[in-house]
């Protein structure tokens, strides 16, 4: 069964939730699904492509930092869905 959860950023916050509420309107935003990393491993690979779609990275690391990415993260292992 799919997680069916979003990560994104919108009007310079992080936020997260069901795909359906979180990627309209969000730029950047991932999907996210059952795989095989971590939560930190996960999380640093979102920042990653966050940090590609974001200018300043001052504010990205201010409003979403690997530690809170991980905050929005189901427990147990993960991977971004292939879009």
């Amino acid at each position: 069964m799919p997680f069916g959860i979003a990560l994104g950023i919108r009007d310079g916050a992080l936020i997260g939730g069901p795909v359906s509420a979180i990627k309209p309107g969000s730029d950047p935003a991932v999907e996210i699904e059952p795989g095989e990393l971590n939560a930190d491993d996960l999380a640093k690979r979102i920042y990653r492509q966050f940090s590609e779609r974001v200018g300043d990275r001052a504010f990205l690391k201010s409003i979403a930092s690997v530690d809170q990415i991980v905050q929005f993260l189901p427990p147990g292992n993960s991977r971004i869905k292939a879009t």
